[in-house]
């Protein structure tokens, strides 16, 4: 029945709040800064350069289904 009486330590959390708390401060402790929710930002140019690859697939699609209709005719 020792296992029932045993005694806590003083840091150890109690509840789950408190646990979560020392979490939070351990992580501002690091200097960290806090990214919930935060946006990542696209690197310069990833638009652009998306768009020319899209523009490269389309004009190889166009072609090959260009060509393969002209061949059936």
């Amino acid at each position: 029945m020792k296992f029932f009486k045993r005694k806590r330590d003083a840091s150890e959390p109690v509840d789950a709040v408190a646990e979560i708390e020392r979490q939070q401060a351990r992580i501002e402790a690091r200097g960290r800064p806090d990214l919930q929710g935060a946006v990542k930002p696209r690197a310069p140019g990833a638009k652009a350069f998306f768009m020319l690859l899209l523009l490269m697939a389309l004009m190889i699609a166009g072609s090959l289904f260009w060509r393969l209709s002209l061949r059936q005719i």
